[in-house]
């Protein structure tokens, strides 16, 4: 391997032009979804949540979301199991990218 290299990643991420911002999420333990914002000609949004109960605070935040990646283990059959254990169904990932 070669030499490690350290950045600044205050810097970096200034250079890349976007803002991160976070969302608490309900789970088991203190949990963020984050929201990436580029700005410039080519705007976009990416909204990131593991797998939670639905959030409708990430939802608003991540509005007019480009890309939503919300993980999700139970099949949305599961809702109950899922809601139990702190997780989100299929549908209900797809329910909050609906929004």
């Amino acid at each position: 391997m070669g030499k490690e290299t350290k950045i600044d990643i205050g810097r970096f991420i200034k250079g890349l032009n976007v803002t991160i911002s976070a969302v608490e999420v309900p789970h088991t333990w203190d949990s963020y979804g984050v929201i990436v914002d580029h700005k410039g000609d080519d705007q976009w949004r990416i909204v990131y949540s593991g797998d939670t109960l639905p959030s409708d605070e990430l939802a608003q935040e991540g509005h007019g979301a480009t890309l939503l990646i919300h993980e999700a283990t139970m099949e949305s059959n599961l809702v109950h199991e899922a809601h139990a254990k702190g997780h989100c169904t299929t549908q209900q990932a797809l329910d909050i990218g609906k929004r």
